[in-house]
């Protein structure tokens, strides 16, 4: 007696799993459309009434609706959620667009106006991507070479366009241009509104970098990001000249403390001979810094110390000495001296030199 299967063998299951898989490939694209293109068409009636009322609005002002409130269209409070209207007039256009963020990002529905200067009475689908393109040509849609919204594709449903959004700029050819660095680079032709996009962008200069400074220096290097180098833009070398040596500011403070001391002297032999101090301060240049003598009223000799890497000039001064003239008013008192401080780094050397220090003023008396 025979044994007969009552099951289905594994190529039988294959092969209806296969055949299910294409049947899924075909209907899925397809009713995924078919979804969108009804989501869409749920637009349609809300900017037709809208539209309608807006001339309705024209008619009796002189001039369209910019807020849906003013319009007495009813049911606005029951649209779909997510349904926005946008109310447009302007020296070109009149319109009215109805779009969905949430169940239908893609897509705007735009009618426009029997008095816009533009695409009078006309009604566009615009597409953001492909996707959304398939369904406007489900719609009937046919791609003008333009939209309203900048970067869409407009495919119009109704009416006679009569104009272009933009004169053609191209027919399909690709073009090069050129970069002010690196390129030149390519850009393509959108066959379907005529104009040049899609340009590879040209390198873009790199912001300057900063960093730390090196081998125990202290404060901060530089590099530019703008140094082209034929194929683009790359960094340049390190600027080291506002780095500071971890001495560099202690030296600098004894030869101020020195030089200033010095300049105190030349002013009291002055005095002794004139009886008075000079009515114009003498002035003494060095690779440091600077000093001068006396001083306005003060009868001080001021010696400034550089900030490394920077040299004479406005703001140069780290700090620096000040000794008090013998005939001065001067709070330390003849031949006092302090130490000044603009920046943390010479203030450290004014603490340690001076052991001193008075708060919320860089002045270090001794």
């Amino acid at each position: 007696m025979e044994n007969k299967s009552l099951g289905f063998t594994l190529i039988e299951l294959l092969v209806v799993v296969l055949i299910i898989g294409i049947l899924a490939a075909i209907a899925l694209p397809m009713y995924q459309k078919a979804v969108l293109k009804s989501r869409f068409a749920a637009l349609m009636p809300i900017a037709k009434s809208m539209a309608d009322s807006n001339e309705a609005y024209y008619l009796e002002h002189g001039s369209y609706a910019s807020n849906p409130q003013d319009l007495p269209v009813q049911g606005q409070s029951d649209y779909p959620e997510g349904t926005s209207v946008d109310l447009v007039h302007d020296d070109n256009y009149a319109y009215t667009m109805v779009y969905n963020e949430d169940k239908l990002p893609d897509n705007n529905y735009v009618a426009f106006q029997k008095h816009s200067m533009q695409f009078a009475g006309t009604t566009m689908c615009e597409a953001r991507d492909e996707t959304a393109g398939k369904v406007c040509t489900a719609l009937g849609g046919t791609p003008l070479n333009g939209s309203i919204t900048d970067g869409w594709i407009a495919y119009l449903l109704s009416g006679e366009p009569g104009e272009s959004f933009f004169p053609k700029e191209c027919t399909g050819e690709p073009q090069s241009k050129t970069c002010s660095c690196g390129g030149p680079v390519e850009q393509t032709c959108n066959t379907l509104t005529g104009q040049w996009q899609y340009f590879t962008d040209c390198p873009e200069p790199m912001a300057d970098e900063t960093d730390s400074c090196e081998n125990g220096y202290f404060g901060v290097r530089t590099r530019k990001g703008n140094i082209c180098s034929g194929s683009g833009y790359t960094y340049g070398e390190w600027n080291s000249s506002r780095c500071m040596a971890p001495n560099y500011y202690t030296q600098a403070y004894t030869n101020a403390k020195n030089a200033a001391q010095g300049f105190a002297e030349q002013m009291e032999d002055y005095y002794e001979q004139h009886g008075r101090y000079p009515s114009k301060s003498a002035v003494g240049y060095f690779s440091w810094g600077e000093c001068w003598a006396p001083d306005g009223n003060n009868d001080v000799a001021y010696c400034c110390v550089y900030r490394q890497g920077y040299g004479a000039g406005a703001g140069s001064c780290s700090g620096g000495i000040g000794v008090g003239l013998a005939h001065s008013s001067y709070p330390g008192g003849p031949g006092g001296m302090h130490c000044w401080a603009n920046i943390s780094a010479m203030g450290a050397v004014c603490n340690a030199e001076t052991g001193k220090s008075t708060t919320g003023q860089r002045n270090y008396y001794q």
